[in-house]
């Protein structure tokens, strides 16, 4: 899912732009999120109470926290290791939300939904399979550690496989030491959840003119013709005495004619 959020004036929230990011221990950059930036909140804490940093935590684009040592750094003093790393694990749980008012809501931010399922892994009818994919290639690497792969290795080497299925089928060596993981998506699809201005002007003459049709009956042309009407009625005086002027002087301009 994507959240897309207003930005001011409807709301509150930051603009990732490509100069704002996050540094981590060995020089990683992170790009922005809330989380970075409180995790970077965190850290400036634990400098400026502890005068040290944490490795766990990231640092700003400036980087100029990573000049100092390490809260857990190795030093003679064990005194000063264990205060040190004692301030900083206060340090963190000392910083709120409010200690971080910069840190905002990404204006654009996927949110994903994640599940997990567990199973024995391999299963055994894939246990061989497994032990000539990975360990048999390397013989070096594992079957001196344990007897058993050096039985097994053997046993291929001479071509018997039943024995070899055999004794992998009796032991958890393999689900206990090796792991996978298979991770996929779902759906292709993506649900966007974006915030819209509850009202604009155009919206708000919409309902104007709705209210206005719905009581009165009012419509454009109806307006338009009151304010002309308005127009007539305050031009009527002006259009009177004009006509007086004109009925007095006409008689005027006959007498000098006849003159």
């Amino acid at each position: 899912m994507v959240r897309k959020r207003l930005g001011p004036p409807y709301d509150h929230c930051a603009v990732p732009r490509d100069s704002t990011f996050y540094v981590g221990m060995q020089g990683q950059k992170y790009p922005y999120t809330k989380l970075t930036c409180l995790n970077a909140c965190a850290q400036n804490a634990v400098v400026q109470q502890c005068q040290c940093f944490d490795p766990a935590l990231v640092v700003d684009s400036s980087r100029e926290h990573l000049e100092r040592p390490f809260c857990a750094t190795y030093a003679n003093d064990v005194i000063e290791v264990v205060r040190r790393m004692s301030c900083a694990a206060r340090a963190k749980e000392s910083v709120n939300i409010s200690q971080c008012e910069e840190c905002l809501d990404d204006c654009v931010e996927p949110i994903l939904t994640t599940s997990s399922t567990l199973s024995v892994w391999p299963k055994k009818p894939q246990r061989l399979w497994f032990y000539r994919r990975l360990l048999d290639k390397k013989p070096r690497s594992f079957t001196y550690k344990y007897n058993i792969y050096n039985t097994t290795w053997g046993l291929l080497r001479a071509g018997n496989e039943t024995a070899a299925k055999e004794i992998l089928d009796k032991t958890t060596l393999i689900e206990e030491n090796f792991l996978k993981i298979t991770s996929y998506l779902q759906s292709m699809e993506a649900t966007i959840l974006e915030d819209k201005p509850q009202g604009t002007i155009t919206s708000l003459m919409s309902e104007i003119g709705g209210i206005l049709n719905l009581y009165s009956g009012v419509s454009l042309i109806v307006v338009i013709e009151c304010l002309d009407l308005m127009y007539r009625l305050l031009a009527l005086p002006w259009g009177a005495r004009d006509h007086r002027k004109y009925v007095n002087e006409v008689p005027r301009q006959e007498q000098t004619a006849h003159m």
